[in-house]
């Protein structure tokens, strides 16, 4: 196991105890719906995440509202994935393997997500290599989770309005303010 993914997953045992009891007590998959206790999980493994993918020398070039991306992407694959058994052994101090596999496969997923070479056509090359220029400048100074939850909507919003195989300048401008429009934060 490489210590960029062991690191990721002690931040998700930070994150483990910040989340309600409650959603422990469900049976199957706690934090698969939108709730308060999805977003206490994926929100108090946020920060975490971020100061250890900032500590890793591969993530050197990579900005801030890129790693965030990779968090909350992280976090979100997480959220969807870990059972109740798996939720409990966490609150215990415990890892284990069904978990420690999907970790892995989170992780996996997300950096590949944000790699434009890992996509399969040149189209979708353009998507992530736009969304991750939209990441970059929407906003950078801004750091904190909500930040980057604000900054992934608009930047996914945009990405789909500019999906015009000429973008101009023009069309980029109208892509934006019709994310506007839709409810976004500008």
């Amino acid at each position: 196991m490489s210590s960029r993914w062991m690191g990721a997953l002690a931040l998700l045992l930070t994150a483990m105890f910040t989340c309600s009891s409650v959603a422990a007590e469900q049976p199957t998959f706690p934090f698969l719906q939108d709730s308060g206790a999805r977003s206490a999980f994926i929100s108090g493994s946020f920060p975490s995440c971020l100061e250890n993918q900032r500590r890793f020398a591969e993530n050197a070039g990579n900005s801030t509202s890129l790693l965030g991306g990779f968090c909350l992407c992280y976090g979100r694959a997480i959220a969807d994935a870990v059972n109740g058994a798996e939720y409990e052994a966490m609150l215990a101090g415990q890892i284990i393997d069904s978990f420690a596999k999907k970790a892995q496969f989170a992780s996996n997923l997300c950096r590949a997500r944000m790699d434009p070479s890992a996509q399969r056509s040149q189209k979708e090359r353009q998507t992530v290599e736009l969304k991750n220029q939209c990441l970059n400048e929407y906003h950078p100074e801004d750091t904190d989770y909500s930040a980057f939850v604000v900054r992934d909507r608009f930047c996914s919003c945009f990405v789909v309005e500019a999906a015009m195989p000429t973008a101009t300048a023009e069309s980029l401008k109208a892509a934006a303010v019709s994310c506007e429009r839709k409810g976004l934060p500008n």
